[in-house]
């Protein structure tokens, strides 16, 4: 087909929301893209790994609730990245299905808002921000949590994560 300009049509089919940037390119670009990827995420999840090692390290240490908070926040965090770039698959092998996955995908979605608005809502009493205004706003956020999760319970997907996108 030669190096012509072409149109490729692709479909893609799911029950979640989907961001795709798709690009054709030649078989040593995408390796040298891949090994670049590879390189990032290794230092993202990294540096990731050891915020929550440090947190649970501070929070044995110390013994602070918002501390806590702050290593739930940041384990969720790195068990949701995990989780989306494929590394669960290659720990856990074929022990948990396809489908399972994408189950738990998107419930670490939602754990991952709920425990950010957690954290962020004590952090902002821990200053003294007045229980009015952003934390009734916050709290009343947690309540589409309960939401997002009859949804999924109720096999609707689909609608929790469009709960939950809007919500963030």
């Amino acid at each position: 087909a030669g190096e012509a300009p072409r149109d490729v049509w692709l479909r893609v089919t799911s029950n979640t929301t989907r961001m795709l940037w798709v690009e054709a390119t030649t078989q040593d670009e995408a390796r040298a893209r891949d090994s670049w990827e590879e390189a990032f995420l290794g230092v993202a999840l990294g540096l990731l790994t050891a915020i929550v090692v440090w947190s649970l390290g501070a929070w044995l240490n110390q013994r602070e609730p918002l501390l806590l908070k702050f290593f739930v926040v940041e384990l969720v965090a790195l068990l949701y990245a995990l989780q989306n770039v494929g590394y669960l698959s290659l720990i856990f092998g074929n022990a948990l299905s396809p489908d399972f996955q994408h189950v738990v995908r998107n419930y670490f979605a939602i754990a991952s808002y709920a425990s950010f608005t957690w954290f962020g809502t004590a952090l902002l009493i821990e200053h003294g921000v007045p229980r009015t205004g952003p934390i009734l706003l916050l709290r009343s956020s947690l309540l589409l949590v309960s939401i997002e999760l009859l949804l999924m319970i109720f096999g609707q997907p689909r609608y929790a994560l469009q709960v939950n996108a809007f919500a963030s």
